[in-house]
């Protein structure tokens, strides 16, 4: 093939290459600083304040890589006390020497929402207030991994969601920033309403995980309703943000992945005090239901960042239980019975001897004992149905002649 037409054939692929719910203006974030602001961005259309229309979500390239069944992979999130110049490409560069393909970033401040590539390349989504200098979520993916992101809802500066596909179910990750203990409880209860909806938006059959700072304590399992919630390896004290998110965790039927996972008390604590003193307070939660697929989470105390909190990482295996098929009911053709004279006398004959022992038996053994009757006299008496075979069947069936 000619050099020329070669070019011409990448360069369209390229321009093929994304299909996203949401695109960044060509002066994308205006806030961002450093390398950030040296980012090309992919397309120029659409408004980056504009809410995603999350119906087209499934309309992404049916091309993308999925996840597959029974593959393991990293993901990872932390808190950066605001991007600095060179704190994005410190943040990408820990999260690839960690092998992580999902990590999750609280309290960049920046201002605004989108999604651009940074330097070092991956895809980067975020989601921040009108103003910079507070709060700010967003969601880094590896080359590979944002291939197959379907798409992402940032919902406001503490929370944000991206939707991944699977081979059998998709995957959402719900990224967060909950309100510190020093905000009025009126606004921790407006963060905990919001992370609801957006549960409650994402697709039931989907995995879903969530993870990020929640400024909280849960501690240990206390009580035995928090067994299949909270494990024994939490440390601190439970504060009232703690009870708040285990009582969300209990609603929702979801676990603190942390809490589950023995370590060593350096792999446990996410944030150091002013005072040197160490605390859990960011964490990874995810659905009793898919309570398998996560394999471990600890945290990676050398991952530098400039900042007082750790780099939380877990390993994730998409896994689906294969249902094992049940025993077919049996079903009797019961079209004659009423002029089938020896089922109708063995029945009477049999009821009439459990009926002088009624009075010296339990009620679940009386029970049984009467089902155990209908199923061995039907047995003997009731001819059974025949299956009725398809037409697939009796072709499949003639074929063989």
């Amino acid at each position: 093939m000619p050099r020329n037409l070669h070019n011409e054939k990448k360069l369209k692929e390229k321009k093929k290459s994304w299909v996203y719910t949401r695109t960044p203006s060509r002066d994308w974030p205006k806030t961002c600083n450093g390398e950030e602001q040296t980012s090309r961005p992919i397309t120029s259309s659409a408004n980056e304040g504009i809410k995603p229309d999350c119906a087209k979500m499934e309309t992404a390239d049916s091309r993308k890589l999925r996840f597959k069944i029974g593959k393991k992979f990293r993901i990872g999130t932390r808190n950066v006390r605001s991007m600095k110049a060179g704190t994005l490409s410190t943040v990408i560069k820990e999260v690839r020497r960690n092998k992580i393909i999902i990590c999750g970033i609280a309290e960049h401040r920046w201002s605004g929402k989108g999604h651009f590539t940074p330097a070092k390349g991956g895809k980067i989504m975020y989601s921040g207030g009108d103003k910079s200098g507070y709060g700010g979520v967003a969601v880094y993916l590896d080359k590979d991994c944002m291939n197959m992101m379907l798409g992402y809802d940032p919902v406001n500066d503490r929370i944000m969601s991206i939707r991944l596909k699977g081979t059998a179910h998709n995957l959402t990750i719900i990224q967060t920033y909950a309100p510190t203990t020093q905000a009025s409880e009126e606004e921790r209860e407006l963060f905990y309403d919001c992370l609801q909806q957006t549960l409650d938006s994402v697709q039931k059959q989907d995995e879903i995980l969530f993870m990020g700072d929640f400024n909280a304590a849960v501690s240990r399992r206390m009580s035995e309703k928090e067994c299949n919630t909270i494990g024994e390896y939490g440390i601190g004290t439970r504060n009232k943000a703690g009870e708040k998110l285990v009582e969300f965790c209990l609603e929702n039927n979801h676990f603190v992945a942390n809490t589950m996972f023995q370590n060593h008390r350096r792999r446990l604590y996410t944030w150091t005090h002013p005072d040197c003193s160490r605390h859990q307070i960011d964490y990874i939660l995810a659905q009793n239901r898919w309570r398998s697929s996560i394999m471990g989470v600890r945290t990676l105390p050398g991952a530098d960042c400039g900042t007082d909190s750790e780099l939380l990482m877990a390993e994730v295996k998409t896994r689906l239980k294969l249902l094992k098929p049940g025993a077919r009911p049996i079903r009797y053709d019961l079209t004659e019975l009423p002029l089938n004279i020896a089922y109708k006398l063995e029945i009477k004959n049999r009821f009439e001897v459990l009926g002088r022992i009624t009075e010296q038996m339990e009620p679940n053994d009386l029970a049984t004992e009467i089902n155990k009757i209908f199923k061995e006299t039907a047995e003997k008496h009731i001819p059974k149905m025949k299956t009725k075979k398809n037409a697939l069947d009796k072709q499949q069936d003639s074929s063989l002649y």
